[in-house]
């Protein structure tokens, strides 16, 4: 009787499998229309909607002049048919969103149409948040486990400072040495800064985690009358008429922060 010999690719390729991460089985995401933005939710889960609201703010002369600024949500919204994707455009900006396995790709294209040069400290603020109070389920709309990568891991943001990216900060001081600017009645300025552009919460029940992150960013800032998360989008240095992009994240899964770090860190630069 003739004995099956396996190959050694075959041999190679059971213990990469057996020494893999077990698939993730997330309910999947899909995108919907919101006045202000976009919404995501999974599908045949509990409602547990999350929005973004595109967008909020500018800081540090991004779009307009000056350290702070509103922004605009007046911008054209198309979402395809099937609900996983979608594009927001505005003068100078254009958004695209896709579903994945893992959370919502966010591709973030700004061209400087203005007439001055930005600085690199320019930015943008999009507010992701659990939604307005009449309609907001709790289940994330809490301030009480929301977390940002700080020097020593995931820290608690217990309050509304601005927590700036720890590489930024002598560029920070340099335009302000105490570190006071126009925004700092709104948002105080933290001494812990933070060290990646993420910012995940964990829902009250304790079984969901949600979370934004971008590539680059200025800082990151929560809790405010929305309950949102706010993590500064950095599209600066710009030069008058030239372009940047800047990728990002949304993430709303079944899990922890912990897992939430590990997906953050599996796309992104954490440090």
């Amino acid at each position: 009787m003739t004995r099956f010999a396996p190959s050694l690719a075959l041999l190679a390729s059971l213990a990469t499998a057996a020494c893999s991460s077990p698939a993730r089985n997330d309910p999947p995401l899909e995108l919907f229309e919101w006045e202000r933005g976009i919404g995501l939710r999974a599908r045949g889960e509990t409602p547990m909607p999350m929005y973004l609201w595109f967008y909020e703010w500018n800081l540090f002369g991004a779009f307009e002049p000056g350290e702070l600024s509103s922004g605009s949500f007046a911008f054209e919204r198309s979402i395809a048919p099937d609900a996983r994707s979608a594009r927001i455009v505005g003068p100078g900006i254009a958004l695209d969103l896709k579903v994945e396995s893992d959370g919502v790709a966010l591709q973030l294209e700004v061209e400087n149409c203005t007439e001055r040069d930005w600085p690199a400290t320019a930015a943008i603020i999009a507010c992701f948040n659990p939604g307005p109070k009449e309609t907001r389920t709790f289940e994330m709309g809490h301030h009480l486990k929301t977390y940002m990568l700080g020097a020593a891991g995931l820290e608690r943001v217990a309050d509304r400072d601005m927590h700036f990216n720890a590489r930024l900060r002598d560029e920070l001081e340099r335009l302000a040495p105490d570190l006071r600017f126009a925004f700092s009645e709104r948002w105080a300025t933290s001494a812990r800064d933070s060290h990646a552009g993420l910012l995940l919460r964990e829902s009250l029940s304790g079984g969901w985690t949600c979370g934004v992150a971008w590539s680059e960013w200025l800082g990151l800032q929560a809790h405010n009358p929305w309950l949102c998360m706010h993590a500064a989008t950095r599209v600066g240095p710009l030069a008058r008429g030239a372009r940047t992009t800047v990728r990002g994240k949304l993430y709303l899964f079944p899990g922890d922060r912990q897992e939430g770090l590990r997906r953050f860190e599996g796309e992104f630069a954490a440090r």
